[in-house]
């Protein structure tokens, strides 16, 4: 029997490399212990078989030569390679032996078929074997038996103790069935055991990844934090004699945004509420109100707004932190003279915005984690822009929350495409009701808009 389909076979090798030290150490001890125990059988064939003493105890002595001889074949290279094979061999060997002692002593009345049933009990219990090995032993052991039996009566008398011999290979199967049956849910446990510990790593790498994701954040935001603080400090009239200090303050009130963000969206606590959005309205005075920032850096904001409305359910509030997220990004991570597009349409019952521009590209091994909290594609304090690694988790959780999706495409120094889907709104509005929609967030007030703007400044 295969147990290969209870293992993914992402751990096979991991798993036969366990099998292997487990067998090699369970196969020492078996080894050892019929080394040890063979001698004093010396002493029970003398009470029962004085005349047959010599015989019985030579057989005894040629087990133990070459059961040494096996047992040094552990600590060599040859036992890593045929563990299973050495296993078997002890086994067969130890039931040989005993069945030249059966057919050399009295056949079917002798005593020694007992030690049978402990070689199979044995293997069930002490060997790591599986059903099929130790179910090949119990067999085996059973022909063993009934041939130095008949042998015996061969070379003798014609055979009457049928029924001792029935009896005898009768409780030879039984201890064979529990046996095999032992080794089978043995291997169960030993299978369900190693799929825990693998399951238990994984999910502890995943959070040693975690720990170091959010040490890297906390590192991040203590150096985002120590500025503006530290600036804050001066005294009050000086901040109001240099106006540009204040960023240092917005960037502080965006940082709080987005952690209290962030704890709100993990407690569940952070409500939405929804109501009728024509989504390129908004993404116009979205992308109006940000022009004053992309100005200074001679970056180029462009719109490719289809005509046709496009209705969204959706938190006004929300939808400003994407757009806002998402497009301070793309001004913040794009080159001087380099361009912007927003580009939305309707692509079957979904509206589509993708923001275009030709920054710098994010590599594709990290691609797959840009959206992970905490995370930075350059998470060092030397980094050459800020950022605390929050802006797009939040902006998953958000579009997530409003039943959209987000994803991404880019390419190092060619640039970032982020792509939108947000379904569109079952129910059909007048064109009245659509200029009567709000066009920005209301719950966001001018200096919240201003922290968003200018924490996106390198």
């Amino acid at each position: 029997m295969s147990y290969k389909k209870f293992i993914s076979p992402a751990y096979q090798d991991t798993y036969n490399e366990e099998d292997v030290a487990l067998r090699i150490s369970r196969s020492k001890i078996a080894y050892i212990l019929v080394l040890a125990v063979t001698p004093f059988g010396v002493g029970l064939d003398y009470l029962i078989y004085p005349n047959l003493v010599y015989e019985l105890a030579l057989n005894r002595f040629v087990l133990m030569l070459f059961l040494g001889f096996l047992l040094g074949l552990h600590y060599t290279r040859f036992a890593e390679k045929n563990i299973k094979l050495i296993g078997i061999i002890l086994a067969l060997s130890v039931n040989i032996s005993l069945s030249i002692m059966i057919y050399i002593s009295e056949g079917t009345l002798s005593p020694y078929y007992a030690a049978l049933n402990l070689v199979i009990l044995g293997a069930g219990v002490l060997m790591p074997w599986t059903f099929s090995e130790t179910l090949f032993i119990s067999i085996a052991t059973i022909v063993m038996y009934l041939a130095a039996c008949l042998l015996y009566y061969l070379t003798t008398d014609p055979i009457e103790e049928w029924n001792i011999l029935f009896n005898n290979s009768y409780f030879i199967f039984l201890t064979g069935l529990i046996s095999s049956t032992s080794s089978y849910f043995n291997t169960q446990a030993r299978i369900n055991a190693f799929n825990l510990r693998q399951e238990l790593n994984i999910r502890n790498k995943e959070l040693e990844a975690l720990d170091r994701m959010k040490s890297e954040f906390f590192a991040n935001i203590s150096h985002e934090l120590r500025t503006p603080l530290t600036l804050i400090l001066a005294p009050v009239q000086d901040l109001l004699q240099v106006p540009n200090k204040l960023t240092n303050e917005l960037r502080l009130l965006k940082l709080v945004n987005d952690l209290l963000e962030i704890l709100k969206l993990e407690d569940g606590k952070s409500n939405l509420y929804l109501e009728p959005i024509e989504l390129n309205n908004f993404l116009a005075s979205n992308i109006d109100s940000m022009i004053h920032m992309a100005e200074p850096r001679k970056v180029t904001l462009r719109k490719e707004l289809t005509p046709e409305p496009l209705v969204v359910e959706a938190d006004s509030y929300a939808l400003e932190r994407i757009f806002l997220n998402l497009l301070s990004n793309a001004i913040k991570f794009t080159s001087e003279g380099g361009s912007i597009t927003v580009k939305s349409w309707k692509e079957h019952n979904q509206a589509r915005v993708e923001i275009i521009d030709t920054g710098i590209g994010i590599s594709q091994k990290d691609l797959p984690y840009i959206f992970d909290r905490f995370r930075q594609v350059d998470g060092s304090n030397t980094r050459k822009y800020q950022g605390t690694g929050l802006g797009l988790a939040l902006v998953k959780d958000l579009t997530e929350r409003l039943n959209g999706t987000v994803s991404v495409r880019s390419q190092l120094d060619v640039g970032t495409t982020m792509c939108i889907n947000f379904p569109l709104s079952q129910h059909q509005y007048s064109k009245k009701e659509i200029e009567e929609m709000p066009d920005e967030g209301d719950i966001l007030e001018v200096i919240h808009r201003s922290a968003e703007f200018t924490a996106a400044l390198p």
